[in-house]
């Protein structure tokens, strides 16, 4: 897919058109009050799949988008890279940067409130650019937004990492059942990579297991897509 494809999308896929603005607030006061709601929300570990493809580059400039916490971009930081935080929540933000500081990182991490429906990176500028489970949230074309946001991001030899859920848990209740979330091609597909820029270096499933809240453990594998800009 090209840059004619983009301009195509219907408004509900480029978080524009009516009511494009009250659905983003509606999300974000959502997820302001999850982080309000507790001391923190996720674990202080990097997600794993990042940490498999990080430890094969050599460190540089990165992105984490929809980075929570910070803790992708603080572990990012410990191992040599200079790590750009985004997420549309303050207060994860406020978490990752007081935690970036107590962990001794704070100079190599740099943490911006934001949301990517306005905010673009710097173009080029990033040798790795991930983003997690981002486009598994409630809809609202969060894939076509990744398109505009991450490849461009991308410097010359740096590397683009998508992660997400291949599916909703059994336990996620009645209105997610029966929910298909894209799947390896079509995350791939869906960054509108231009062709000969960009070479396919993962694209598949990466096993993992989650445990619901009974403690009852199920495969739940995650699609892993991983190019790396010619």
């Amino acid at each position: 897919m090209h840059e004619h494809d983009r301009a195509a999308r219907p408004a509900h896929e480029t978080f524009e058109g009516p009511g494009a603005t009250a659905i983003r607030d509606e999300r974000r006061e959502r997820w302001e009050a999850r982080y309000r709601g507790a001391d923190r929300l996720w674990s202080l570990e990097p997600n794993p799949v990042l940490a498999r493809v990080a430890a094969e580059l050599e460190p540089g400039r990165a992105l984490d988008l929809a980075c929570g916490e910070g803790a992708d971009a603080i572990w990012l930081a410990s191992q040599g890279w200079r790590s750009v935080g985004v997420d549309f929540a303050e207060t994860a933000i406020a978490r990752a940067r007081a935690k970036a500081a107590e962990h001794g990182v704070g100079e190599r991490c740099e943490f911006v409130a934001a949301d990517l429906a306005a905010w673009r990176p710097e173009a080029g500028a990033f040798d790795l650019a991930a983003v997690h489970y981002f486009h598994a949230a409630e809809g609202f074309g969060t894939l076509g937004l990744l398109a505009e946001v991450l490849p461009p991001a991308v410097a010359p030899g740096g590397t683009l990492l998508v992660v997400g859920h291949s599916a909703f848990p059994s336990w996620s209740g009645p209105a997610r059942a029966g929910v298909t979330l894209p799947g390896p091609e079509e995350t791939l597909e869906s960054l509108e990579l231009e062709a000969g820029e960009w070479a396919v270096v993962e694209c598949g499933l990466e096993p993992r297991t989650v445990a619901s809240p009974e403690g009852v453990v199920e495969p739940r594998p995650d699609v892993v897509v991983r190019v790396r800009r010619r």
